[in-house]
């Protein structure tokens, strides 16, 4: 009998991550240039708006949102991630034809040509006729795919007609 006030103290504890985690982020709203996009950002990273483009940042994860020119489909890969700041030491490990908001999507998996390690992944999406491009950029992988695939999966290119009168919200 002396041990058992630990068993609820221990439920508890067993069930407070449970009760931390809260309902799922709502979509939210970035304006890059003249587009509009909606998308789920990944949960517990911290959002910085740069105008041109919108980081996401965990520790020493970084996904970037931004819009490039366009390109004709599929994209020359090669020449985007140069101007993306992807080195010529990397290469192109895989690439995949997704569809993403009824639109066509490339998906590109780059890494380390030597080593085959230090994987980033590229998603360029056709946005009012330009490119919509949402890339890894530094470490913490796992937790850097596991956000671009959130977000990826949630993108909503808002078409100019379909906005509302209403000011300028969220982002």
């Amino acid at each position: 009998m002396r041990y058992a006030p630990v068993i609820p103290v221990l439920l508890f504890i067993g069930l407070l991550p449970a009760c931390t985690k809260g309902p799922a982020p709502e979509p939210q709203t970035y304006h890059l240039e003249e587009s509009t996009v909606r998308l789920i950002p990944p949960r517990g990273w911290e959002h910085v708006d740069y105008g041109r483009e919108h980081q996401f940042r965990l520790e020493r994860g970084r996904l970037t949102l931004e819009l490039i020119r366009a390109y004709p489909y599929p994209p020359q890969v090669d020449v985007i991630l140069r101007e993306l700041g992807h080195n010529s030491q990397r290469s192109i490990a895989s690439m995949q034809d997704l569809v993403v908001d009824d639109r066509k999507v490339l998906v590109v998996e780059t890494w380390d040509h030597l080593s085959h390690r230090m994987p980033m992944r590229v998603a360029f999406l056709p946005c009012d006729n330009r490119q919509l491009v949402l890339h890894t950029q530094h470490g913490a992988y796992e937790e850097s795919f596991e956000a671009f695939d959130t977000v990826l999966a949630s993108i909503d290119i808002v078409e100019p007609d379909s906005l509302s009168p209403s000011p300028r919200s969220d982002h």
